[in-house]
């Protein structure tokens, strides 16, 4: 039987951060979009047919605790993994998978994963803003043509190596871009430090806000 979430209580801020991290860390690629509005969609059902369960009172608190421990338990088993062998190491894999098959036991209420998904795409909208922003430095105060940035910057987000390339290339942006370094360095810091919070590389992180934005207008489309 599912498990649902305790109700709201002073460390429901905490538990929303650490559920967060656990979606993020867990369930990567080919279909987190599809597991949030699965199981939102099952709360909502479960929500209607409260009528029918009128004696339910509740998740039982000593079989939630043990539930959210042993989740606890095994989300800091993969964070070492992730950081001692990374994620493609079949142990992390292994850990992982586990992991994802307690997570899914959990029902939680729709308004749950709705601030699941609204923390994600506050993750994804503080990378962008960081990124715009280098782009600013790069182009409208270094001088880079914008095609060149557009080319070069993807999949270097936290590179620092790629901005001494472009200064040595000796350019006519070259020396701007020498001068504004450190400005361009500290924003690729603050997302290398997004990505060490959420153990996900840039490009896994906006995969799976564009799973979640496709599952959305799937289920939009299907309602109609």
């Amino acid at each position: 039987m599912a498990t649902e979430a305790p109700a709201a209580k002073p460390k429901g801020k905490k538990t929303l951060i650490i559920i967060t991290a656990l979606v993020l860390v867990l369930v990567i690629g080919g279909g987190l979009g599809a597991f949030l509005l699965m199981k939102r969609g099952q709360a909502e059902d479960e929500e209607g047919g409260e009528e029918e369960e009128a004696l339910e009172t509740g998740p039982d608190p000593e079989e939630a605790a043990r539930r959210f421990a042993g989740i606890a338990k095994l989300h800091q088993q993969v964070v070492k993994a992730l950081d001692g062998v990374g994620p493609k190491d079949p142990k992390t894999q292994k850990l992982r998978k586990k992991l994802a098959g307690q997570f899914m036991e959990l029902k939680l209420a729709p308004k749950m994963f709705d601030a699941l998904i609204n923390n994600l795409r506050d993750h994804v909208a503080t990378i962008r803003g960081l990124e715009k922003e280098i782009m600013q430095i790069c182009v409208k105060h270094a001088g880079m043509p914008r095609k060149d940035f557009i080319a070069i910057f993807p999949k270097n987000e936290t590179r620092p190596g790629w901005i001494d390339k472009q200064i040595k290339l000796k350019r006519k942006h070259s020396a701007a871009l020498a001068r504004l370094k450190p400005d361009i360095l500290d924003r690729q810091q603050k997302i290398k430090d997004l990505e060490e919070q959420m153990h996900l590389v840039i490009h896994d992180i906006k995969e799976i806000n564009r799973e979640v934005a496709v599952g959305e207008a799937q289920a939009r489309r299907a309602k109609k």
